[in-house]
């Protein structure tokens, strides 16, 4: 997609020769975790094991819910969790 007009609805976007028009538009940057180089936490050692990089993701999980949580998170990640309702997140 090279150009999105989100002045109205529904929203016009182009992409090389197509144009085309959606209600909703999802924009995917990618993300990709930034792990600590803690020792214990290498690769395959804790990863899915209770160390996790997506509190978003695995913060509502079984072995996450109603346990202490370590939250390390630079910008706003920390902040976020902290501001989700108890039931979605461990506390």
């Amino acid at each position: 997609v090279n150009e999105i007009d989100l002045s109205s609805r529904p929203f016009r976007f182009k992409a090389d020769a197509q144009q085309g028009s959606a209600d909703s538009i999802i924009i995917a940057t990618g993300a990709t975790a930034k792990r600590l180089e803690i020792p214990g936490t290498g690769d395959g050692e804790l990863w899915q094991k209770g160390i996790s990089a997506c509190a978003v993701c695995d913060g509502a999980l079984p072995a996450f819910r109603n346990q202490p949580l370590v939250v390390i998170g630079g910008g706003d990640s920390a902040v976020t969790l902290q501001e989700a309702p108890a039931n979605e997140v461990a506390r």
